[in-house]
């Protein structure tokens, strides 16, 4: 994504804009911020140990991440949420461990929107725990409640949620899910993937990408911007082609459209929106924790993901 190729939208309540809004939507209600908050704490927890695959604190996650799906009013496919898989390669192969849960839609319900958030994390490396606050249990936690909303909502169209597996190998959950799908992989419509969502920066920016400035998702910005009364506050929108160098790196130059699962949709030639953040001095280092996480960011963040996607759900096609 070329920084000179983006534009910035400022969600403020004193923005004006060109489309007639709708009265503005309160803030998240304080029992819907309770519990992202509360998901976020446990799944960055010292007793996860950074969720790294094969340990106890990865399987407790797991364990974690399904009670909610059920408490929440998810369905399984097969009876079940899980949808093992293992990755061959040269020297072991890697057993990974999507988690699958959906909702039924109404008149689109036989077309899907898939919302992906990977739960695993580095865990203990170089000597040090990576306890994976920001990458990616904001992401998680965001996923959760971004479900809960949906399930109390009128959808159009069926809404599979993935917590997928092995993300930090190599996207080996999102390919793993892409390529044994629990539906037909022609009704999947759109990918929605949250990573990083607790870091906005000195600007509190949110980073939206997948779309061009020019397709559907403007219209929706533009009324994000006038019914979202949030202060302090950006969307920083790009289509996600280019390569740019993170702010944060001066070595690392991030290619945005390949840099996380939603990459796997790309490749399937599926359209996706990807919410994230940039890089920071606290990603892939110990230090990135609950208690260096900005939760007002990411109460905002998951907030304005919910009300896009709500919108999204009204439309018939996403191209």
């Amino acid at each position: 994504m070329s920084i000179g190729a983006t534009s910035v939208i400022a969600i403020e309540s004193s923005a004006s804009s060109n489309v007639s809004p709708e009265p503005p939507i309160p803030f998240l209600p304080q029992a819907s911020k309770t519990a992202l908050l509360n998901d976020f704490k446990r799944l960055s927890h010292p007793s996860m140990a950074g969720r790294k695959p094969g340990t106890t604190g990865h399987a407790l996650a797991q364990r974690y991440i399904q009670k909610r799906f059920k408490d929440i009013g998810l369905m399984p496919f097969n009876d079940s949420f899980e949808q093992p898989f293992i990755k061959k390669q040269w020297l072991a192969d890697k057993a990974g461990n999507n988690l699958v849960g959906w909702l039924r839609g109404g008149s689109n319900a036989d077309q899907y929107i898939v919302v992906t958030a990977h739960y695993d994390h580095l865990g203990m490396s170089r000597g040090k725990m990576h306890l994976g606050a920001d990458d990616n249990a904001s992401g998680v936690s965001a996923l959760l409640s971004l479900a809960a909303a949906l399930a109390q909502t009128d959808l159009h169209y069926s809404y599979i949620f993935v917590a997928t597996d092995l993300e930090e190998s190599g996207l080996y959950g999102a390919f793993a899910f892409v390529d044994s799908p629990p539906v037909a992989l022609e009704k999947i419509k759109l990918n929605i993937n949250l990573d990083m969502l607790s870091q906005g920066g000195r600007r509190n920016t949110l980073y939206i990408s997948g779309a061009k400035k020019s397709d559907y998702l403007a219209p929706i910005l533009e009324q994000t911007k006038a019914r979202v009364p949030l202060q302090n506050f950006r969307l920083k929108f790009g289509h996600g082609r280019q390569k740019f160098r993170s702010k944060s790196s001066s070595n690392d130059a991030v290619d945005w459209r390949k840099a996380s699962d939603h990459y796997a949709f790309v490749k399937r030639k599926i359209p996706y929106i990807y919410f994230g953040v940039d890089t920071h001095k606290h990603y892939h280092q110990s230090s990135d924790t609950f208690e260096n996480a900005d939760v007002e960011f990411l109460s905002k963040a998951t907030y304005t993901i919910m009300i896009i996607t709500q919108m999204l759900d009204q439309l018939d096609e996403f191209h």
